[in-house]
């Protein structure tokens, strides 16, 4: 019977930390808890205020099961919970959906997988050994009486395993903590650089892409079908190597496969084409088919993106044969496209160092932004005379938006009357948008042209325009050029 109740309050300590764990977390991170639920199939509008109480739902559950009273019952709702926390991932792995998990707010953040549903399987396994004990064997209260229960040699062999495993739990986040907050770092210095406030007078490499001339990071990822390829693989063959960022999600990026097909097919012998993309294989294996791809790696978020300072997609940039980066990131499909044209059998040496596509044309008058909103009303552009406005240009779909969600609504929040109005000009459905929180117009512009019209080839990506209707900057893509453009004011453009 000691065992019996020795299990029982093992499991009960384990399930109450995981479940502080999890609550806390889903706290602090309201908006990415209600991303992850609507991406995980919940209707629209229940993801946001399932997002709010689930947390308490959760805290609550930690504190049942630490009084002896109520823990029988409360290990019942963690089984439950955990059941159909489980159910509802392996529906979206069937369906060959992998959204970022937010079971543990940002600390664990990432796309779902196997291992998900193994580590939810082996918790829903723990919360069945209270239930399957009964009520009578709950074991001592955990909250009153703690000073008697450590005499207890049992109860102290028992609390002793389970602070083993809360501590390796916890340096598990802490570590994960502190890799997130050293990227945090990383891109705050990025931003102080492109604002002219350089941390370090040492120059570094750009905020996109690497400098040209530095060794391409190296990566080893795995095929639609299983193989393994390296950069070195692909270097291996003597002929300089594009590498195209991708994402399934991505609405630029889906418009521009048959024209990445037909590049493969063009410059055989001159050019090795490799697609990086995310997912599972079942979500990318299908478009490749259809469009005659080869070499189409998966990554497991976005860390070779990363490591190429690549921040939006669809992007490219070359490697030599050697492994040397020798052209700037290129973004959006016109700009991609002439840089494939220009590194097929001509001199990589006379690449020019710097390629975002067609700019927007300062000075001039803006694109109409004669859109409807979420809401299905038609906006009226004359709203957004007199002030400086910032259109940015988004996709639900798109994970770098996903990425720079918090940030711009926290700026959107605390921007005073001499920051620029927002505006935001979406790819996504209006469904898709209503869950993202913003309290700026939010525009429906399912086929980019409006994107395309101002110069933005891909997402995010944002202009200014005057107070006149005037542009009155160059498209700036990826996160921390949206955001640099986000908080310079208004005449101190260059």
């Amino acid at each position: 019977m000691e065992i019996l109740v020795a299990a029982t309050l093992l499991a009960r300590v384990v399930l109450a930390a995981t479940f502080v764990t999890s609550g806390t977390a889903k706290l602090f991170d309201p908006a990415g808890t209600r991303k992850a639920l609507h991406d995980l199939g919940a209707p629209a509008a229940l993801a946001p205020p399932l997002s709010r109480v689930l947390p308490w739902i959760e805290l609550a559950v930690a504190l049942g099961l630490l009084v002896t009273a109520t823990s029988w019952l409360a290990s019942g709702v963690a089984a439950g919970l955990l059941a159909v926390f489980t159910a509802v991932i392996a529906r979206n792995l069937i369906a060959g959906r992998r959204p970022d998990c937010r079971c543990f707010g940002q600390i664990g953040a990432g796309p779902i997988g196997r291992g998900t549903v193994a580590r939810n399987v082996v918790l829903l396994a723990i919360a069945m050994v209270p239930v399957a004990a009964g009520p009578e064997v709950s074991g001592p209260d955990l909250v009153g009486g703690a000073a008697a229960l450590l005499t207890h040699e049992p109860v102290g062999v028992t609390l002793g395993i389970a602070l083993a495993i809360g501590l390796a739990i916890q340096s598990r986040f802490l570590g994960q903590l502190l890799a997130q907050n050293g990227r945090l770092l990383v891109r705050l210095e990025q931003l102080e650089e492109r604002r002219g406030l350089q941390l370090d007078p040492t120059p570094g490499p750009p905020a996109v892409g690497l400098a040209i001339g530095a060794q391409a990071p190296s990566f080893s990822l795995v095929g639609l079908h299983g193989e393994t390829l390296t950069l070195a693989a692909l270097t291996a063959i003597g002929l300089p190597v594009g590498i195209v960022f991708m994402d399934p999600g991505c609405g630029p990026c889906n418009a521009m496969l048959p024209d990445l097909g037909r590049w493969q097919r063009e410059h055989v012998g001159r050019l090795t084409l490799a697609v990086v993309s995310r997912g599972t294989p079942e979500a990318n294996r299908a478009k490749a088919a259809e469009h005659g791809l080869r070499h189409v790696l998966l990554q497991k978020n976005r860390e070779v993106a990363d490591s190429y300072r690549a921040p939006a997609t669809p992007s490219a940039v070359v490697v030599s044969p050697e492994g040397l980066i020798v052209t700037a990131v290129s973004e959006g499909a016109p700009a991609i496209g002439a840089l494939i044209a220009r590194s097929a059998g001509v001199d990589l040496a006379a690449n020019a160092p710097h390629d975002h596509g067609a700019p927007a044309t300062i000075g001039q008058p803006a694109p109409s932004l004669r859109l409807s909103d979420i809401e299905g009303r038609a906006f009226d552009p004359a709203k957004l005379r007199g002030r400086q406005s910032l259109v940015v240009f988004w996709d639900p779909a798109c994970g770098f938006c996903a990425q720079l969600l918090a940030e711009i609504r926290e700026w959107e929040g605390r921007a005073d009357a001499a920051a620029p109005r927002l505006v935001v000009v979406s790819a996504g459905s209006a469904e898709a948008n209503r869950d993202l929180g913003f309290r700026a117009p939010v525009l429906i512009d399912r086929s980019f042209a409006l994107g395309h019209a101002f110069g933005a080839t891909g997402t995010p990506s944002a202009v200014l325009i005057d107070a006149s209707g005037n542009i009155a900057s160059a498209v700036a893509a990826g996160g921390p050029a949206v955001m640099a453009l986000a908080t310079q004011r208004a005449g101190a453009q260059s």
